[in-house]
């Protein structure tokens, strides 16, 4: 008889997270617009944790703007919500 081998559980990406330290435009109006995704598509925090592969403690951090996800955390957190990041050049001039 052929012995199953143990499989170890799928270890979550650590925490993509910067504390945040001041406001910015951006993240609260990502913050937002994740909050208020979420809550339209009646989505749990854990079917966020789900389809993002992060951790809950990071989802919920980032949706009520204590910390600032990575450019992949943002990425995956709105995919989650059928968005996609883009990165545009601005003037600075």
């Amino acid at each position: 008889m052929a012995r199953k081998k143990k499989t170890k559980p799928r270890a979550q990406p650590k925490l993509p997270l910067v504390p945040r330290t001041e406001r910015d435009p951006f993240c609260e109006e990502f913050r937002c617009l994740l909050e208020q995704e979420r809550k339209a598509l009646a989505l749990s925090l854990l079917e966020m944790v789900r389809r993002t592969g992060y951790t809950a403690k990071g989802v919920a951090k980032v949706e009520l703007g204590e910390m600032v996800p990575t450019v992949d955390f943002a990425s995956r957190l709105a995919r989650s919500i059928g968005y996609c990041l883009k990165v545009v050049r601005i003037k600075t001039r």
